[in-house]
């Protein structure tokens, strides 16, 4: 049995009925680095600082709501589209959202 930790997950020491000690988190957030140049994190920690926020919650703020705006996403595809892939948008019971097909031809 291999003994270690993968994530919140423990590997080798299971709790009753197999299973890990400790729950995986549902609040896990993914990793996104981006790179902004000195003035932008200037203004953005400023701008977090005079709503009294953090600057990480005040990026993610700005990514949602940007995220559901519809035409600023059909904007910046027709900007950066990829000649792999096609964005479907919808909306559906007033959210709206998008998903990925593959181009045909």
């Amino acid at each position: 049995m291999v003994k270690g930790t993968i994530g919140s997950k423990i590997i080798g020491q299971e709790g009753s009925g197999n299973k890990p000690l400790r729950k995986e988190r549902s609040d896990k957030k993914g990793r996104i680095n981006t790179p902004l140049d000195k003035q932008i994190i200037v203004a953005l920690e400023e701008y977090a600082f005079a709503c009294g926020i953090p600057k990480t919650h005040l990026m993610a703020d700005i990514i949602e709501y940007w995220m559901k705006d519809r035409k600023f996403l059909e904007n910046w595809y027709k900007r950066y589209q990829d000649r792999r892939k096609d964005i479907v948008f919808t909306t559906v019971n007033g959210e709206n959202g998008f998903y990925l097909t593959d181009r045909e031809g």
